[in-house]
């Protein structure tokens, strides 16, 4: 699997922050019994990070993009929409 994520701050209003998030996440070969599949998911998104005084929380939320591929031709690849939120406390 493999992850990477772009961020680019936008605003800062010292209480809280916004920034755009470019996250792409791929997995180019995963098996399963009796199948192999490959994945990539690719959602752009919002991230706004509060200042607290002694927590540092934030919260995402995006859409776009999640592409699956079969390893054999049998299934084919699908496209579809994908939306992705998340949030966490540093």
């Amino acid at each position: 699997m493999v992850e990477g994520n772009l961020a680019h701050r936008l605003a800062n209003l010292h209480v809280a922050s916004f920034h755009l998030e470019l996250p792409l996440l791929g997995s180019p070969n995963r098996t399963a019994p009796g199948t192999s599949f490959s994945s990539i998911f690719f959602t752009p998104g919002v991230k706004v990070k509060f200042s607290l005084p002694l927590l540092s929380p934030f919260l995402s939320v995006g859409g776009g993009l999640a592409h699956f591929s079969t390893g054999t031709n049998v299934g084919g690849s699908s496209t579809t929409g994908a939306f992705q939120v998340g949030g966490a406390v540093r």
